[in-house]
């Protein structure tokens, strides 16, 4: 039988042949299933053969789609046992935030996930605007829209307007909520399960904050997603507007005026990109934490990245997939290039061993009370002393 993925919330099951291999080229290229299927757990404790040559234990990759087909089938060649899904958007309709890196047509939309879905690996449709009327004021399209993608294989869809994810559930997706929505409380989740949403990605500055996502895993059965690499500031104060800039569908707004606006509100990536403390207190963490992460009950990482050049995104999504990384910019990609523009040192990624130690290796860990615990402060005065020296 042919090689897939079967979603269920806290277990991935995956259909391998009697071959033994999880993605095997015989079964790939022969539709008449004559191997034999059986159900396996990824990563089950209690099979050896099959850990050797799957994922991490509960370390599931969300890989962003940036219009290159050619940089989906690189991370597929190198990371696809790691690889939950690739997320993104055929432009049809607005997302949350810039557009990916290259235009792609319907054509080549469909041959993309037709490649995906050959290797088990699903995909993740965006209808993740912060403004309603991006889809509430064509609804028949939006969802004759969805039905043709599911018949393509998505498997997800991203909304960010709860009042649509039931419909959204009924056609057969997974329906996951945005980062956009910020969700930080159980109580949250509690009213999106009710809406049919069947998994959380949480509000960017708690991906550091251990008690705060023990507390969300005992709290919900839902499946726990986080962005991993955000080079936005902790608490960005411009958020919103960016978003709702690249959302709006408003005449006015040409691609011109929306890049003058966003350019005038760019003030936070200045910040990140040369105050050292905002840039230590960001929410991003390294790719030798997300086992961390994994033990807090996290199971799905979210990379960024639809808006970067294929080179970038597939360095940024093996680097995740090793669980290691030797400099930090191998894994964080800002708009200005860290030897030019930045006022931020080309950091080594074990120098932040100890720091990271605090967030997932201490009783305490990070409550977001920066003014009183200083923990961000006291460590990017000591860099910056450090770095001044050599």
């Amino acid at each position: 039988g042919r090689s897939r993925m079967i979603r269920i919330p806290h277990q991935v099951l995956a259909i391998r042949c009697s071959a033994g291999e999880l993605f095997c080229a015989t079964c790939k290229s022969d539709d008449n299933g004559s191997h034999e299927e059986r159900r396996v757990i990824v990563n089950d404790p209690h099979n050896d053969d099959l850990n050797r040559n799957s994922r991490p234990a509960n370390i599931a990759l969300c890989v962003p789609f940036n219009g290159d087909i050619d940089c989906v089938r690189a991370i597929i060649g190198s990371c696809s046992p790691i690889v939950h899904e690739f997320y993104g958007t055929d432009e049809r309709f607005p997302s949350g935030r810039r557009a990916q890196w290259k235009p792609i047509s319907s054509p080549e939309f469909a041959e993309m996930l037709s490649i995906v879905r050959e290797y088990g690996i699903g995909f993740n449709y965006l209808l993740n605007s912060t403004s309603p009327e991006s889809y509430i004021t064509d609804l028949p399209a939006v969802f004759r829209h969805l039905e043709y993608l599911a018949n393509l294989g998505v498997t997800t869809v991203t909304c960010s307007v709860p009042h649509l994810a039931p419909q959204i559930a009924d056609l057969g997706f997974e329906v996951s909520s945005s980062v956009l929505q910020r969700i930080t409380t159980t109580a949250e989740i509690d009213h999106l399960e009710r809406l049919n949403y069947s998994r959380i990605i949480v509000a960017e500055e708690l991906t550091r904050m251990a008690p705060r996502l023990r507390n969300l895993r005992r709290g919900t059965s839902l499946p726990l997603e986080v962005l991993v690499n955000s080079t936005c500031l902790f608490g960005c104060p411009f958020r919103m507007t960016h978003c709702g800039v690249d959302s709006s569908t408003h005449p006015l707004l040409t691609l011109d005026v929306r890049a003058e606006v966003k350019e005038s509100l760019g003030i936070c990536k200045v910040y990140w990109s040369t105050h050292l403390v905002d840039f230590v207190k960001g929410s991003w963490v390294r790719p030798e934490d997300l086992p961390a992460l994994s033990r807090l009950g996290v199971s799905l990482f979210k990379i960024a990245g639809r808006d970067k050049d294929s080179q970038s995104v597939v360095q940024v999504v093996e680097t995740y997939a090793s669980l290691s990384s030797k400099r930090i910019f191998e894994f964080l990609k800002p708009d200005a290039h860290p030897e030019t523009d930045f006022g931020v040192p080309d950091f080594r990624s074990h120098e932040f061993d100890e720091f990271f130690k605090f967030f997932f290796g201490s009783r305490k860990g990070c409550d977001g009370m920066c003014h009183v615990c200083r923990h961000c402060d006291k460590w990017a005065s000591a860099f910056q002393e450090a770095y001044a020296n050599k």
